[in-house]
């Protein structure tokens, strides 16, 4: 029996795998982007001192999945403000982005992509609207084995 169990959990080992996002109806992925920046320049005597942070914290739920594919999210952006600290300033100044508590629709309608709920918001902010979860794309392409390594490449949308 031992025997047994060995030989299976080396095949098991030896096997490759298929990584990929399967998306159900139901699911909700929860995302949260910090971004920090700080710039420090001396000019003769004088110091300079720049600093930026931001935060996104998006909620999206899928409403509707068909054949593996996303069909009707919502997106649900509780958090999408920057922070600066200009040069010579002590606090920092908050400022609230276009998508900050907003809440949106996302529909597939063939090879369209709808938007609803945010009709205040100019074309390239709706842009930043789709059904795909960005990370899926760091999945690999083709089946791997423990061990194995793959690259990612392009630009994060």
């Amino acid at each position: 029996m031992n025997l047994c169990c060995a030989a299976l959990a080396f095949l098991l080992v030896q096997e490759k795998v298929e990584l990929k996002f399967q998306p159900q109806q139901g699911d909700k992925i929860t995302t949260v982007e910090r971004m920090t920046m700080s710039l420090k320049l001396k000019e003769g005597d004088q110091d300079w001192d720049f600093e930026q942070r931001g935060t996104e914290k998006k909620v999206r739920e899928l409403l509707e999945v068909k054949d593996g594919k996303v069909q009707k999210i919502t997106v649900d952006t509780r958090v999408d403000i920057e922070e600066t600290k200009e040069p010579g300033a002590s606090i920092f100044s908050l400022k609230e982005n276009p998508l900050h508590a907003t809440k949106a629709t996302v529909t597939r309608d063939g090879d369209q992509i709808k938007v609803e709920g945010v009709e205040t918001l100019d074309k390239k902010a709706e842009k930043s609207f789709r059904l795909e979860d960005p990370l899926s794309r760091a999945f690999p392409k083709k089946p791997v084995a423990v061990g194995d390594s793959w690259e990612v490449s392009g630009k994060v949308q």
